[in-house]
């Protein structure tokens, strides 16, 4: 009998070749760049990061936007085993040894490095106890985080890649023993900038900020010797007559030809100035002879520009200069924030798909369903602006709602409501111009509903007075549409 022919072909299931990522014996070796390679790539990005003030302000800017912002944990499912999962990520995160805040700065070190892995560690949640091992501010019996520790990227050995360039640990030599360990994958999250060719080590945010940050680096130091130079002059050492310094087979005159450089490299304008010149001996300073053909201040302007570039930073320059519109700064603080939201979610896709999806596992719970971790928008709206939209749909007949009341006193940093949720009234209900409001502009008797500006306003919790001849009417506890 003919075999039934097959909807996919069974190669269909099988990977077939590799990334192509170049290693060996676990160290990768992607970056052509030779100082750039391994240790060396880290020991000139943490150079970068630490002594240049562009770079700092741009990673300080992105830290802080990114800690800044709210951090949400949204049940996968609206079931009780949906919400207690959701309540075990929210409290797991709050029990870890260091603060949340502390976590996310160590997890941000990715940017500058292009990598930051980090080993968890789990602990069963008892309560208090002396060993801060097994300390727990909740004693429910669940496991919970310990620690979601860095694993310091100077620290790197190799990598253990499996079949494919699958990534199945790190190998590591931290000081201060340097002994060698091994810290897994299953039991680490690695965050990256980029996956390319499943790369390990990602791309640091600041690899094109390399090479202008090479430049500035070195114009600095050539403009400060410069400058030091046209303060105390280029100083000039004459020999008495009959002294050959340039006699290299005389011991007197080579002793005496490094005496006068040791003089004239040593002169400075500082507190120890002054020099001892020997009997006979010239010394004068020359002047310069005029400004310089180049401006260096704005070479170096230029160098910051582009590394600033890099991470669409640039904005932090603008004002610098006298120059730049407020148009101009709210499209590039958008950019900005724009990228900072997409590092926000990298982060939270890794815990999405790593870290909560284990913590459940070992708990017990499904894992059909996971919570999901979401960052909060880094750069909120203007007020002005939010103000004046909403003061639009309401003039046209927009309903504020619950969720929406939520989000307007969130966005403007407004305490919440006292008393029950808000509910919400049609503003074409016929009875709405029956009831009676006690609000901001004093009591007012709601009538018919016509083009004039509209305002929402809440009710207090006063009961209603009573009206002679008339059935006293319920209070509504509601949004009720007042026309101005």
């Amino acid at each position: 009998m003919p075999r039934k022919k097959e909807l996919f072909p069974r190669a269909a299931f099988a990977e077939i070749g590799a990334a192509g990522l170049k290693s060996f014996s676990g160290r990768i070796d992607e970056e052509f760049l030779r100082r750039l390679k391994g240790i060396k790539g880290v020991t000139t990005y943490n150079e970068m990061r630490r002594n240049d003030a562009i770079v700092g302000s741009m990673l300080f800017a992105v830290e802080q936007l990114i800690q800044n912002a709210s951090l949400n944990i949204v049940p996968g499912e609206d079931t009780n085993e949906g919400l207690k999962a959701a309540d075990l990520i929210k409290t797991a995160l709050d029990d870890t040894s260091q603060p949340w805040i502390d976590v996310l700065s160590s997890i941000l070190t990715f940017l500058p490095f292009g990598w930051s892995y980090h080993n968890v560690v789990l602990k069963k949640r008892e309560g208090f106890n002396r060993d801060p091992r097994r300390n727990s501010k909740y004693n429910d019996g669940l496991i919970g985080w310990r620690k979601i520790s860095l694993r310091g990227q100077d620290s790197l050995d190799r990598w253990e890649l499996g079949e494919n360039g699958s990534i199945l640990g790190m190998w590591q030599r931290p000081p201060p023993t340097f002994q060698e360990f091994f810290v897994p994958i299953a039991n680490s999250i690695l965050f990256r900038t980029k996956p390319e060719k499943n790369n390990p080590e990602g791309t640091s945010v600041l690899r094109n900020s390399v090479r202008p940050y090479y430049f500035k680096k070195h114009l600095e130091e050539v403009e400060g010797i410069g400058v030091e130079r046209e303060l105390t002059g280029l100083p000039v050492m004459t020999p008495p007559e009959g002294v050959d310094i340039w006699n290299t087979k005389d011991d007197e005159a080579r002793n005496a030809l490094n005496q006068a450089e040791t003089i004239v490299r040593s002169i400075r304008r500082d507190e120890h100035e002054g020099i001892v010149k020997p009997f006979g001996w010239e010394l004068e300073l020359l002047a310069s002879a005029g400004q310089r053909t180049y401006d260096t201040s704005e070479i170096i302007g230029r160098w910051d520009q582009r590394i600033a570039v890099t991470l669409l930073a640039d904005m932090l320059l603008i004002g610098h200069e006298k120059v730049g519109s407020f148009a101009l700064v709210t499209s590039k603080t958008k950019l900005f924030s724009v990228a900072m939201e997409g590092y926000a979610k990298q982060i939270a896709s890794i815990f999405n798909r790593f870290a909560i999806p284990r913590l459940l596992l070992v708990n017990g719970m499904s894992v059909e369903k996971p919570p999901q971790m979401e960052f909060g928008p880094i750069e909120t709206p203007s007020l002005k602006e939010l103000g004046e939209y909403v003061a639009k749909l309401s003039g046209a007949g927009f309903v504020l709602d619950e969720d929406l009341d939520k989000y307007l006193r969130q966005v403007a940093n407004f305490p919440e409501p006292l008393g029950p949720p808000a509910e919400v009234v049609d503003v074409f209900d016929p009875n709405a111009e029956e009831k009676v409001v006690e609000g901001k502009e004093g009591t007012t008797t709601q009538t018919s509903v016509q083009s004039k500006p509209i305002k929402a306003v809440r009710e207090t919790n006063k009961p209603q007075p009573k009206e002679t001849g008339t059935k006293p009417k319920k209070l509504v506890k509601k949004w009720i549409l007042v026309q101005e």
